[in-house]
């Protein structure tokens, strides 16, 4: 599978050990840059409309537990007449998702070798690009379901611990 890079900015919040790293991923997969504030948090800041939990390995096999919250907000900058429409159709394809996030395979190889290597070095672990790579692509699907410049857009928070 090939990422499409998709012109929205998504804001994704990291979590490790008890503290969040926010970033703003512009375009995806790429443009997300993690700001240096770090701080304490465990639930997402907004109701989510989807809730996937998965476990994924750290650098040593480790299984790690993350979960994404993703959640369907008005785009005002896009909004037209239909907007609430739109919105009420996108939480319901979230709310109801045509595809099983919790089992669906995730391959890094899906993220380019460089990028996940710009991700390494900002301090990005492994469990933390798997998320990103699903979180594509949720963002993918939603995009097609619901259509780019419709009113909608989508937020994301990604919380990863062992």
């Amino acid at each position: 599978m090939r990422l499409l890079r998709v012109p929205i900015v998504v804001t994704v919040v990291l979590m490790a050990a008890g503290c969040t790293t926010t970033a703003d991923l512009r375009g995806v997969p790429g443009g997300m840059e993690p700001s240096a504030s770090a701080t304490p948090r465990s639930d997402p800041p907004f109701e989510p409309d989807l809730v996937v939990d998965r476990e994924f390995p750290d650098d040593d096999g480790v299984p790690v537990r993350c979960t994404i919250f993703t959640s369907a907000v008005l785009d005002s900058a896009t909004a037209g007449e239909d907007a609430q429409q739109r919105l009420d159709a996108a939480k319901a394809h979230l709310a109801h998702p045509t595809v099983d996030w919790s089992t669906v395979d995730v391959d890094l190889d899906d993220m380019p070798a460089d990028e996940q290597a710009s991700r390494r070095d900002q301090g990005v672990t492994s469990p933390q690009l798997y998320t990103m790579v699903l979180s594509t692509m949720i963002a993918v699907d939603f995009d097609a379901a619901i259509g780019l410049g419709s009113g909608v857009s989508r937020q994301s928070y990604v919380r990863c611990a062992h």
